[in-house]
């Protein structure tokens, strides 16, 4: 088991529209999201019972990510908040370009304009 930062920063997010049937359809690879990155190689049909025990483990330690939003709320959201990242050296965080200090000319134009265009409807 790799405890390493990368797989313990995804989220378990039940795909909970049309009755969970989306979950159901894909294996509930949202629910139990945090298994599949821990262990890639695990089968799907153990992976509902696997994350019961690694929220159990994880969930004391702080290590545990869960959001029960609907995904299309989530993607919107998270759409919204995460459009770039500020270099490629090192562990990068998603930035908002509403709190862009210093970025590239173009990039602040396109932003400007994306906004500008934004409030104008």
């Amino acid at each position: 088991m790799d405890l390493g930062a990368r797989p313990l920063s995804t989220i378990d997010r039940p795909y909970s529209e049309c009755f969970g049937f989306h979950d159901w359809m894909h294996h509930r690879i949202g629910s139990t999201h945090v298994f599949h990155h821990l262990f890639s190689d695990g089968p799907c049909y153990n992976a509902v019972e696997a994350t019961k025990h690694l929220k159990a483990y994880l969930e004391p330690l702080g290590l545990y990510n869960y959001d029960g939003r609907p995904i299309v709320q989530a993607a919107w959201e998270t759409a919204k908040r995460c459009q770039y990242v500020e270099g490629t050296q090192g562990v990068q965080y998603f930035k908002s370009l509403k709190d862009a200090k210093a970025v590239h000319p173009s990039v602040k134009a396109g932003a400007a304009a994306f906004f500008a265009a934004k409030k104008s409807n």
